[in-house]
């Protein structure tokens, strides 16, 4: 018996909702910093972690 392909979302095609919201280039870059300090954090506290035991 074939299964069934699971539902996926879909994104709307209009662009209108995106365009009326303002950007900030400012946030934006906050945000990609804000991931990359949690990435090395979470790459230290691995790495010392794994030192202690």
């Amino acid at each position: 018996m074939p299964t069934k392909a699971p539902k996926t979302m879909h994104l709307p095609t209009h662009t209108s909702y995106l365009e009326s919201k303002p950007r900030f280039d400012i946030l934006d870059g906050l945000r990609g910093v804000a991931a990359i300090v949690i990435v090395f954090y979470h790459f230290l506290t691995s790495s010392l972690f794994c030192a202690i035991t």
